[in-house]
């Protein structure tokens, strides 16, 4: 099993509406020990009048420096031959995303629709057979009494916990890495108690239903 532990910066909240625009992703083996590394840049389909500014206030990525970016299908296909592998893979993120039609994991939706956007989505499906959010593990963790209840589960206040750097909140390079390290900490836990990550995999992935999703966003 390897693991993919990702993060990125958006346009907005919406997978099935905003755009990536920055990504770094680390790929890890079965112990969760680093193996490699990738950052991705993605230029903005959108024209400059339709830039979303509230988004730019918290990645700081303006739209003059986001339009230098490479196409974003050179940054898809360099994730593409990052992920590939003959072993089963969980991609890792941190957050959730819900709406009106469910609660998904933020960074896993937005991968799902930048695959979709170029036509790729059925090709590589089978990437997201197993998937998990260090919320929701964060969450499953409180509920069995293996970590402190929080009231606050964002990832700052989960690498404030677990006393993990946290060096520019809202640039993918240092969530990921954020990320990463949370998800080690708690994974010691884990094994401590002698509970295995892959309980806590969400592994009832439904493609048709996901597509029917994509579909109800974008109309």
């Amino acid at each position: 099993m390897n693991y993919i532990i990702f993060d990125f910066e958006t346009t907005s909240l919406n997978p099935y509406g905003g755009e990536v625009i920055t990504g770094h992703f680390i790929k890890c083996n079965n112990l969760l020990e680093k193996l490699d590394e990738l950052s991705v840049f993605f230029k903005p389909d959108v024209s400059e009048n339709l830039w979303n500014l509230d988004a730019q206030d918290i990645h700081k990525i303006s739209y003059k420096e986001a339009s230098s970016f490479p196409i974003s299908e050179i940054g898809l296909n360099q994730i593409i031959d990052f992920c590939k592998s003959d072993d089963d893979t969980c991609l890792i993120c941190f957050a959730n995303y819900s709406n009106q039609f469910g609660s998904y994991y933020f960074d896993i939706a937005f991968f799902q629709s930048l695959l979709n956007k170029h036509d790729r989505y059925y090709e590589f499906f089978s990437l997201f057979k197993y998937e998990l959010s260090v919320h929701t593990l964060y969450k499953e963790m409180q509920k069995k009494e293996l970590i402190d209840k929080r009231i606050k589960l964002g990832l700052k206040d989960v690498c404030e916990y677990f006393n993990v750097k946290l060096a520019k909140h809202h640039q993918a390079n240092a969530d990921t890495q954020a990320t990463y390290e949370c998800l080690y900490k708690m994974n010691n836990i884990l094994e401590k108690n002698k509970l295995k990550l892959n309980f806590f995999f969400k592994k009832t992935y439904d493609i048709k239903k996901q597509l029917d999703i994509c579909v109800k966003e974008i109309n």
